[in-house]
């Protein structure tokens, strides 16, 4: 589990030369060279920037507790504890 999950939560700079060294093993394979050129197909050798806005994720209504109070999850403080969470009862 601690090797998934160095690779699903790693930094941005950890997946972005996981990337570049994907695209190294491309280029030096002749076969995936070969079908890039024909699609003319080229990548970077950094991310492109592009102008963007975060928006709220919000709150998950995930059903009562024992004393009949609502349960939410914030999606944006405890996102990486979704798949935990929707298993508890819900809403019908």
């Amino acid at each position: 589990m601690r090797d998934i999950k160095s690779v699903t939560h790693a930094d941005a700079q950890v997946k972005v030369k996981e990337c570049l060294r994907l695209f190294e093993r491309f280029a030096q394979s002749k076969q995936c060279a070969s079908i890039l050129s024909e699609q003319g197909v080229e990548f970077g050798k950094s991310p492109h920037r592009v102008k963007a806005y975060k928006l709220d994720a919000g709150n998950l209504l995930m059903g009562k507790d024992a004393e009949g109070k609502a349960i939410t999850h914030d999606i944006e403080c405890c996102g990486r504890d979704i798949d935990r969470r929707v298993q508890c009862p819900m809403y019908e």
